[in-house]
């Protein structure tokens, strides 16, 4: 899905913003990939939790969420992105993940938000919960230094 597709293009003001969970809660990666910097919110999102993948016996260092009732997944909500950006994070994430909108908490109220959710066809094995203290100790630096360079080199625009 392009950000000049029905869903994306037509979208409300929450609609231009994005939930986000897991590696694009680092505003230094976030910053690299898309080139400038955006505003963001504390936000959460009940009933979800992060967990890694597993490929084979290979741990992802990204998360996906899983429902998993009494849970709360702390994230942010990213605001005024523009279509080079949905571009990007959609080139990002991949084809394993569509857009979906959950009710998202901000502020004390709860708003309809996409954020990048597993396709419903995708055969995923979920590993063990997501850490974002464990993601940065462990993983941030290979990202800043290849992942994003890297994906920033293959993207197509």
């Amino acid at each position: 899905m392009s950000p000049t597709e029905p869903g994306i293009a037509g979208m409300d003001s929450y609609e231009h913003r994005l939930f986000v969970y897991g590696t694009l809660m680092f505003a230094e990666l976030r910053e690299m990939l898309l080139g400038h910097v955006v505003r963001t919110e504390k936000a959460s999102l009940a009933g979800y939790c992060p967990f890694t993948v597993r490929y084979g016996s290979v741990q992802s260092t990204y998360p996906v969420l899983k429902p998993f009732p009494c849970a709360c997944t702390e994230g942010m909500v990213l605001s005024d992105l523009q279509p080079r950006d949905w571009e990007k994070l959609l080139f990002y994430e991949g084809d394993e993940y569509e857009l979906k909108k959950l009710p998202v908490r901000m502020g004390g109220f709860e708003f309809p938000i996409p954020l990048f959710y597993p396709r419903e066809n995708a055969l995923l094995t979920f590993g063990v919960p997501w850490s974002r203290q464990d993601f940065e100790r462990q993983h941030l630096n290979n990202y800043l230094q290849d992942v994003i360079p890297n994906t920033l080199l293959q993207f197509p625009g």
